[in-house]
C-alpha cells in the first residue's frame, strides 16, 4: 500500500526532470544577437531588465539571460617582458589609424625622441600574432586576420615609451 505513493512521487519527479531538460532559454529584449570569430563568441542583448548580482561568502547569484563564461588557457610560450618604464617624460607620441579597420593599420610615430619601436600584436585570447621592430612610419596589414579585437603594443628598448592600443578589425 505504501508503494503506491512512493511510486507516484518517483514518477512525478522523473517526468518533471525530463520536462526541464527540454526547456529552451528565451529572452525578450529590444535588440540582440550572436557573433562568432575563429577565437571568440559573443552573445549580447540590449535592454535586459534584470541584471543584478548578489554575492555571499558561500556563493554567487546572477540574474539575466546571458551569464559570463570565463575560460583560462595556458599560453604555449611566455609573453615577452617589457622593459621597465623610466621617469623621463617622452616627447614621442604615436598615431594609429584608421581604427576600426578592414585592411591596413597605419602607425605614425611623432616626436623628437623617436629612434625605433618594437611592435607586438596579440589576439583577444592573448596569442602573440606578430612581433617586429619599426624604424619609421609603418603599416600593419590586418586583412588576413579574422574580424575581432586585437591588442597592439609599442615600446622602446630602453623603456622610455610604452603604449598599448585596442585595435578593431572589421
Amino acid at each position: 500500500m505504501k508503494s503506491l505513493p512512493v511510486c507516484t512521487v518517483w514518477l512525478f519527479t522523473c517526468l518533471t526532470a525530463s520536462a526541464q531538460s527540454g526547456l529552451h532559454r528565451d529572452v525578450v529584449a529590444a535588440q540582440g544577437g550572436s557573433d562568432r570569430t575563429a577565437t571568440i563568441q559573443l552573445d549580447w542583448t540590449l535592454g535586459e531588465a534584470a541584471v543584478q548580482l548578489l554575492e555571499t561568502p558561500s556563493g554567487m547569484l546572477t540574474e539575466g539571460f546571458h551569464q559570463p563564461l570565463l575560460s583560462i588557457h595556458k599560453l604555449d610560450e611566455p609573453l615577452p617582458a617589457l622593459p621597465a618604464a623610466t621617469n623621463a617624460t617622452p616627447t614621442l607620441s604615436v598615431r594609429i589609424f584608421p581604427n576600426p579597420t578592414a585592411g591596413s593599420l597605419h602607425i605614425l610615430p611623432e616626436g623628437t625622441d623617436f629612434t625605433a619601436l618594437n611592435l607586438v600584436l596579440y589576439s583577444a585570447g592573448g596569442d602573440l600574432l606578430q612581433k617586429r621592430s619599426i624604424d619609421s612610419a609603418d603599416e600593419l596589414d590586418l586583412s588576413p586576420l579574422p574580424s575581432g579585437i586585437y591588442e597592439l603594443g609599442l615600446y622602446t628598448d630602453d623603456g622610455s615609451f610604452r603604449a598599448f592600443y585596442r585595435v578593431i578589425k572589421q
